[in-house]
C-alpha cells in the first residue's frame, strides 16, 4: 500500500477542499526520480499526441491502454488543461498540467512542470499514480488511489529496449 502522492523534500503538497487520498497521506523523502528522463524515454512510443487543451475527450479504454504525449507550446505558461477526460494508459506532459473536474485516469500521469488539480464538478479521479517535477496544487474534489494493477496495465505494452548486448560463441 503506497501513497498516491510522493514529493521530494523540500517540496510540499497543498491540499484544499478535502481531497480523498488512498492511503490517506502523501509521502516525502529524498528520492530523486528523473521524471523528464522517463518522459523522454516513453514519448517515442506515444500512440496519441495531444496538441491543445481538451474537454470531453476519451483516450483508450479498459481493454486498450494507450500512451498520450503533449508538449504544450503556448508561452509563457506551457500548460495543458484537461477537463472531463477519461483515459487509460500513460499520460506524458512535457510542461505544466492542469486537471479539471470530470478527469478520470487509469494508469500513470507524468508531468515535467507544475501540476494543478482543480477537482470541480465530477472531481478528479486517478487510479494508478501521478509524478510531477514541480509544485502540486490540490483543490476541490479529488480521489487519488495508488493502483499497481493499473500501472502494470499501462506499462505492459511498452516495447522492450536493449540495454546491453553480448554475443556468446
Amino acid at each position: 500500500s503506497l501513497p498516491p502522492i510522493y514529493v521530494k523534500i523540500p517540496a510540499t503538497v497543498t491540499n484544499n477542499g478535502g481531497p480523498t487520498l488512498s492511503p490517506t497521506l502523501e509521502e516525502s523523502g529524498s528520492l530523486d526520480i528523473d521524471i523528464i528522463g522517463y518522459i523522454n524515454a516513453l514519448k517515442d512510443n506515444a500512440t496519441i499526441t495531444i496538441n491543445e487543451n481538451q474537454n470531453g475527450t476519451n483516450y483508450g479504454d479498459s481493454s486498450n491502454f494507450v500512451t498520450c504525449y503533449s508538449e504544450p507550446t503556448d508561452p509563457p505558461h506551457y500548460e495543458l488543461k484537461l477537463s472531463n477526460v477519461i483515459g487509460y494508459g500513460i499520460l506524458l506532459v512535457k510542461g505544466n498540467l492542469e486537471l479539471g473536474g470530470g478527469f478520470t485516469w487509469h494508469g500513470l500521469v507524468l508531468t515535467s512542470g507544475e501540476l494543478k488539480l482543480n477537482g470541480g464538478a465530477g472531481g478528479i479521479n486517478v487510479y494508478g499514480s501521478i509524478f510531477s517535477s514541480n509544485t502540486i496544487d490540490v483543490n476541490g474534489g479529488l480521489d487519488l488511489e495508488y493502483d499497481s494493477c493499473e500501472i502494470e496495465n499501462a506499462l505492459i505494452n511498452q516495447p522492450l529496449k536493449v540495454i546491453k548486448w553480448k554475443e556468446v560463441y
